[in-house]
């Protein structure tokens, strides 16, 4: 439980903590009601603290409920309704992203949801740009995370 890993232009990207020992993963599925609009919105993320640059992969949706056995487009993070992917790295001084668009995509699939215990298993891979045009290929996501509403 609790696991998440993948591979970043063919890296091995697994949680890592910083010094203190921070966390460097998270999972959350929730309904929301609020000033942002009604909708439910899922986010799986790992992150190396610990080795330069830091790097961190993220997988989101924007108001969309996911279904097990389910595989969902990964596009822009824009429009309501979509699941995305990005990559964030900082080498210190600098931070810079790369997202999924409609050009550079990929797939999100959701293996189990287990809305009782909370738990959400599933694959990703996608290619993400940044604004430079530089692409990264993240490969071979796999996650098994007990989920925060």
């Amino acid at each position: 439980m609790n696991t998440i890993g993948c591979l970043v232009n063919g890296k091995a990207l697994v949680p890592k903590a910083d010094k203190w020992g921070n966390i460097t993963y998270s999972c959350y599925y929730q309904y929301l009601d609020d000033s942002f609009g009604k909708g439910y919105y899922f986010n799986v993320s790992v992150i190396n603290n610990k080795d330069k640059p830091v790097t961190g992969v993220y997988v989101q949706t924007n108001k969309l409920e996911v279904e097990e056995g389910k595989t969902y487009p990964l596009v822009s993070e824009d429009e309501e309704g979509n699941a995305y992917g990005f990559l964030w790295t900082n080498n210190g001084t600098k931070s810079t992203y790369y997202f999924t668009n409609e050009t550079n995509k990929g797939e999100l699939t959701i293996t189990k949801l287990d809305r009782y215990n909370q738990i959400i298993s599933g694959t990703f891979w996608f290619d993400a740009v940044d604004e430079k045009g530089n692409v990264v290929e993240v490969r071979e996501g796999r996650f098994d995370m007990k989920y925060m509403k």
